[in-house]
């Protein structure tokens, strides 16, 4: 009965993320390239549950990234869009707007209770977190890059890319210790990865999504901006599509990835409400219409290519819910002139510049937290109210954690203000 159960969930989770796609705007999809090939993409999604209800609140579709030498030092690209991340910074979005809707119209959250307009939220202990049975869900339509899919790939890769994945390159322009490159040296479980996995691309610094995960079942989702104003939320059950064989062993490698890597290796004492949270792993067998392997069965033997851009989709948001990105901005990739901010209609509402922009704007952070014109994304990040989150992350990324080779952004990537004007230029 628990596997009925657990198939029946994981298979409406995944529909849920689904519907969300296939109402999305064609132009955010993959498209028929000129000459005819087909593109495929991944699909990520946050779903949440109260009361046996399923809700689809923020979704990600893409796979890519960008390289280390286009980092922006104003806080207003889109580093990482890949799906699993974009879903993550879209489901801090909609947190943000949650947010909004709890703070009343008297009071802050000095407060030990709140009704607010949320379905959601509540505060305990002065800051918000999800009420009783509300669960956080998420869904994606493949096995993220990195560790998890290292076996997969093993599996199911063909001989030439076998040989020549099994090389051990090394990564240039960074300080990154033993991490390894994408799908490199690929027999190595347990490594910590970088994006991408194809071998053509630039490199990067950005961990691959089996990492970012791994930390999430510390960390929670959140991130530490709203650390600040919120208890860790954790992923409850993790929902993966695209796996139709050796589901046993492939769900074991998933849970030594994404859980079994860092468990024991960090001391958690002191750390008040951080703790391992250990997600419920599900395969399901409904099929995400772009997914790789339904592509190419539609494309009858001719190969088929990963769509080119990438998009976003937020519930309640205005004017739009959905969001297209192309090189990390909104639309398309656009000329910097100097070191000057990209404008609001070139930015992602996702980036780290508007996501800070948001966080400012609520009630509860003007009333408690002591900011200024020139108060910077690394100071929000370090204030006294986020400091177990950001030990706690210290401790994940320092020895004798199994992830002390954690490539750690230079500092200068978050020292912008709310203008996105860079101090650390």
């Amino acid at each position: 009965m628990k596997n009925e159960a657990d198939g029946a969930l994981g298979r409406d989770i995944a529909r849920s993320v689904n519907d969300v796609y296939a109402a999305l705007p064609v132009r955010l999809k993959p498209e028929i390239r000129p000459n005819g090939t087909l593109e495929w993409t991944i699909l990520a999604g946050f779903v949440m549950e109260d009361e046996h209800t399923l809700k689809c609140v923020a979704a990600g579709v893409g796979m890519k990234c960008l390289p280390e030498s286009r980092l922006p030092l104003q806080g207003d690209m889109l580093h990482d869009t890949h799906a699993e991340i974009l879903a993550r910074r879209a489901f801090t979005k909609w947190l943000l707007l949650q947010l909004q809707l709890s703070e009343v119209e008297e009071g802050s959250t000095s407060s030990s209770t709140s009704n607010g307009i949320s379905p959601y939220l509540c505060i305990r202990d002065s800051k918000y977190t999800f009420r009783e049975n509300v669960k956080v869900h998420l869904y994606v339509s493949a096995l993220p890059c990195g560790d998890a899919s290292m076996a997969y790939t093993a599996d199911h890769q063909r001989s030439d890319d076998a040989a020549y994945y099994s090389a051990i390159p090394l990564l240039q322009g960074a300080d990154v210790g033993v991490v390894a490159r994408g799908r490199f040296d690929y027999t190595r479980l347990g490594a910590l990865r970088t994006k991408p996995g194809r071998a053509d691309a630039g490199s990067t610094i950005s961990h691959s999504c089996s990492d970012k995960l791994t930390t999430y079942s510390l960390l929670g989702v959140q991130g530490g901006l709203l650390a600040n104003i919120m208890h860790p939320v954790y992923i409850d059950t993790m929902v993966i599509g695209g796996v139709a064989d050796n589901r046993e062993k492939y769900s074991n490698e998933c849970h030594r990835s994404l859980y079994q890597r860092l468990n024991g290796s960090v001391d958690l004492k002191d750390l008040q409400e951080y703790t391992f949270h250990q997600p419920r792993i599900l395969f399901t067998d409904v099929p995400f219409y772009h997914a790789k392997e339904e592509v190419e069965g539609r494309a009858g033997g001719a190969g088929v290519q990963p769509a080119t851009h990438c998009a976003n989709y937020v519930a309640g948001d205005t004017p739009l819910e959905a969001e297209l990105v192309i090189g990390g901005l909104k639309n398309g990739n656009f000329k910097r002139r100097g070191a000057q901010t990209y404008g609001c209609k070139y930015r992602s509402r996702l980036c780290k510049l508007d996501i800070m922009r948001h966080f400012l704007s609520l009630r509860c952070v003007q009333e408690n937290f002591d900011t200024d014109a020139s108060t910077t994304y690394r100071d929000l990040k370090h204030a006294e109210t986020a400091r177990t989150y950001r030990t706690l992350k210290t401790l994940i990324r320092t020895p004798p954690s199994a992830f002390a080779d954690w490539i750690v952004s230079d500092t200068r990537l978050s020292m912008f203000d709310r203008e996105g004007v860079s101090g650390g230029a």
